[in-house]
């Protein structure tokens, strides 16, 4: 191989490194180097390493006053569903009964009624627990079995319901 054989051989395979982010190539031509090419040992990059996986939380189940208020607000959720999904027809003491049973303070809750002023079935039904100045609300649609959800701050009087509640007790 030739001198000018070998100077671009080697022009281009440093040409080539470079282009596939091998990071800086020096090149050094020897004249009186063997004619036997070797591709140049890349430079070391740096990496990062990657992120060791870590187990996924496990959900709560039951109400944990030193856990986070979205831990508790999933354990609300779940209950809520468990009760859907488990009564034909639940009714608010149905969610209150449950809430407890896992946990939540039945005097930090509050529930609206199942019937109407005049005894008809109350379009939805409103639940709520105070847990750690958050209000968590729980809201059923009987017609439709469908349950919503929401966290919001306190009103102005401490509690999470606005309007007439029963006693959740």
């Amino acid at each position: 191989m030739s001198s000018r054989t070998r100077i671009l051989t080697l022009t281009a395979l440093a040409v080539a490194v470079l282009a596939a982010g091998a990071g800086a190539a020096i090149v050094i031509i020897n004249n009186n180097a063997p004619t036997t090419a070797h591709a140049p040992t890349p430079l070391a990059t740096r990496s990062q390493a990657a992120p060791t996986p870590s187990a996924p939380p496990v959900p709560l189940t039951r109400y944990d006053p030193t856990a986070s208020v979205k831990d508790n607000f999933v354990l609300f959720n779940s209950t809520a569903a468990t009760t859907i999904a488990a009564t034909p027809n639940p009714g608010g003491r149905s969610f209150i009964a449950a809430l407890s049973a896992v946990g939540f303070d039945t005097a930090k809750m509050q529930l609206t009624a199942d019937r109407t002023s005049v005894n008809l079935d109350a379009p939805s039904i409103l639940f709520s627990v105070n847990v750690a100045g958050s209000c968590f609300i729980g809201q059923f649609t009987p017609s439709t079995r469908e349950y919503n959800n929401q966290t919001v701050a306190p009103i102005s009087t401490g509690s999470c319901l606005i309007g007439g509640t029963v006693a959740a007790k």
